[in-house]
């Protein structure tokens, strides 16, 4: 779990290091264009939890002054409890339309999602759910984020740091169907870094 964890911040750390380091690309491009270009992702993120793996990784795209994302994320899980470890992944689209704040500190208090996520030796499973070595499910996604400008320029424009509820289509089958689930079993908390481009 401490190496888990440390892998963790030395990955945020490197990626506030780069932003640190590098040119901005095209500064006099408008605040409502894309920087890169769209096959540049816009954003990277790294969190844990959530049941999308121990240590997270994600690249995405925003649109609509970052009120619509889409991103895909590979999550990992050491052998733990007799088990293999498990790869995970999830590509999902995000809706953010409530967000208020200025250039400085921006605030999104709530924004949902959904998309696909599919796994492999995945251990989080309700026991309705046959085991299978690998799984394809729909995933869900309520969350809130707080982001700051990046007052030394370079290639990161915010640091967002965010907290997620996700559940995953099985937990939210077996809930809806009331087989025993009750809704904080249903979600698992994910929180983690977003480096903005």
């Amino acid at each position: 779990m401490i190496r888990a964890l440390a892998a963790t911040a030395g990955g945020a750390a490197l990626l506030v290091a780069a932003g640190a380091h590098a040119d901005a690309p095209r500064a006099d491009a408008p605040p409502d264009r894309d920087r890169g270009g769209w096959l540049v992702p816009d954003f990277a993120r790294l969190q844990t939890g959530g049941r999308l793996g121990m240590i997270t990784v994600g690249v995405g795209w925003s649109a609509l002054r970052d009120a619509i994302h889409v991103g895909a994320t590979y999550g990992w899980v050491p052998p733990r409890h007799g088990a293999a470890a498990a790869n995970l992944g999830s590509l999902a689209l995000t809706l953010r339309p409530l967000g208020f704040g200025d250039e400085g500190l921006r605030v999104h208090p709530l924004y949902v999602g959904g998309g696909l996520f599919v796994g492999h030796n995945v251990m989080s499973r309700p026991a309705a759910v046959e085991e299978a070595p690998f799984a394809l499910w729909g995933l869900f996604v309520v969350g809130a984020e707080i982001s700051v400008r990046e007052a030394r320029g370079g290639w990161i424009l915010r640091h967002g740091f965010f907290v997620e509820e996700v559940a995953l289509g099985p937990h939210v089958a077996t809930l809806v169907r009331n087989e025993g689930m009750h809704l904080f079993e249903a979600f698992s908390t994910a929180i983690g870094y977003r480096a903005a481009f």
